[in-house]
Formats: structure tokens, C-alpha cells, sequence
């Protein structure tokens, strides 16, 4: 079988008879009779969005036949309100002529809403399959079509999110079997402490407290504070410092960390 290139002129034609008969692909699929059997809606929605650059010149030939034998669909809306030039909703801009804002009524909104949940889409994934709108569809517009903080809209913007909407196919329906279960693991008894050395001692929460106040008061950090220090102990280090005030470690030399204390309490205030 011979591939052919899909053209811009034969997407615009799909397009075309897409709006013209009202069907979307995945409808047009359910009722479509002797499907090629390498022939699927995904394959037709890569032509339709540009994915896709080539394709069987004999599945092209079945879709495109098959579209321009079904009938025009009716309008979509016929008791929109008329809109006079003097109408305060009209829009311009250069890359369309003016036309009108229309209401969106609740049935319209549910609508959409039904459809989202049907089909499992997010406002992201939709607004990426409408960005070749002249409107320029966004997260946050159909955000707002959504939650009814928006009241109108373009009726050509409406219309593509709708038809993009119709289609999609159905969501995969989640197993209602599958729940998660945590386990959680059994309580160890807390251990008494044991110092490690002799000349260690406990980090007490108060001492904790006074390294940690003494600090803010000072505005003197781990590293600028052993700057500052003369004759520091051996094993004094910034990371041990700041090990002692996150409470990374349970003990420490009981030297070392009387000395950054008394050092930090003869320190004057940041703000003095």
C-alpha cells in the first residue's frame, strides 16, 4: 500500500467536513462500516493535528469518502441573541473580523463539564488540542468557562473546545478494586541515652534553646562566629555547629559547646 503526504489542504478539508457534518472521529468510527483493519481514531486524530505527515493513501481515501457522503448537520445554536455593531461584547482584532460574545446558560456549561468528565481530559490537555483557535484558548479561559466566572464566549471558541471534546474517547474507567494499603511499621521502644564518651553530654532542649537564641540575638552564624573565636578548641567546626542547633546530633563534647555558649552570651545584640 502507498503512503501519501498529508497536505495542509487536506487537513483543512477533514476539518471542514468535520464541522460541516457535526460527527467527531471517535463517532464517526462507532458507526462507520468495514474499517481497514490498520485504521484506528488515534491514526485520523494525528492527521487531523498535524502529528502525523503521512498516511495510507487507501485509509485517507475511506475517511475522507466516508465524511463527504454523510449530511450537514444542523446549526449548533438557533436562538442566539441578535448583536447590533453598537453591542458592548463585541471584539476585534487583526486576526479575525468582529464578532460576537454569546452566553454561556447553565445547560451549556453543564454540558461541558460532562464532557470533561467523560472524557477524562484536562483544561491543559484540551487547550492544547484547541491552540490552532483564532481566539487562543487557554488554561485559564476554560477555567473560567468552567467554574461560570466567565459569562460569555466567542461562539467560535466554544464550538472548537466542544467538537474537540466530542472527539475524544471515553476515559479508562478505574478499578474499583485496587486500594491502598499502608502498613505501618511497628513502634520501636525509645532507647535511654548512653553518651558515647565520658566527656560528652546530653543536648538538653534547653541548651538547644540558648544555642539557638543566643544566635538570633547576635545575628552571628556557625561560620562567621569560629571567625570571630580565638583559641578554639580542637575539633570545633561550622558543621558541627550547625549540627547542634538543627538537633542533627543528640550529644556533644561538653567543652566544645560551653565554649561557642559563653562565647555567643559575651556577644553584643545585631542591633546595637
Amino acid at each position: 500500500m502507498e503512503r501519501i503526504p498529508l497536505t495542509d489542504e487536506m487537513r483543512i478539508e477533514l476539518r471542514f467536513e468535520i464541522d460541516r457534518t457535526g460527527v467527531g472521529l471517535s463517532e464517526f468510527f462507532r458507526k462507520a462500516d468495514a474499517t481497514p483493519a490498520s485504521m484506528k481514531p488515534k491514526i485520523a486524530e494525528a492527521w487531523l493535528y498535524g502529528s502525523t505527515k503521512s498516511a495510507l493513501e487507501e485509509n485517507w481515501r475511506w475517511l475522507i469518502d466516508g465524511y463527504r457522503k454523510l449530511p450537514t448537520a444542523p446549526p449548533i445554536c438557533t436562538d442566539l441573541p441578535e448583536v447590533t455593531p453598537t453591542d458592548p461584547y463585541i471584539r476585534a482584532s487583526p486576526v479575525r473580523p468582529k464578532s460576537s460574545f454569546v452566553p454561556i446558560t447553565e445547560e451549556m456549561r453543564s454540558r461541558f463539564r460532562s464532557e470533561l468528565a467523560r472524557t477524562g481530559a484536562t483544561l491543559s490537555s484540551l487547550a492544547k488540542i484547541c491552540s490552532d483557535d483564532i481566539e487562543k484558548l487557554t488554561v485559564q479561559k476554560l477555567f473560567r468557562w468552567k467554574s461560570g466566572v466567565t459569562k460569555r464566549a466567542a461562539p467560535v471558541s466554544w464550538q472548537r473546545a466542544m467538537e474537540a471534546l466530542s472527539n475524544l474517547p471515553d476515559a479508562r474507567p478505574r478499578s474499583k478494586n485496587k486500594r491502598r494499603v499502608v502498613v505501618e511499621p511497628p513502634a520501636k521502644p525509645k532507647a535511654p541515652f548512653h553518651p558515647w564518651r565520658d566527656d560528652y553530654i546530653k543536648i538538653t532542649p534547653k541548651l538547644k534553646e540558648q544555642l539557638n537564641f543566643h544566635m538570633q540575638r547576635t545575628g552571628v552564624g556557625a561560620a562567621e562566629l569560629l571567625r570571630i573565636a580565638q583559641d578554639a578548641p580542637d575539633g570545633l567546626s561550622a558543621d558541627l555547629i550547625k549540627n547542634w542547633k538543627l538537633g542533627a546530633v543528640k550529644s556533644a563534647d561538653e567543652e566544645l559547646i560551653y565554649f561557642v555558649l559563653n562565647l555567643l552570651k559575651s556577644l553584643p545584640d545585631k542591633h546595637s
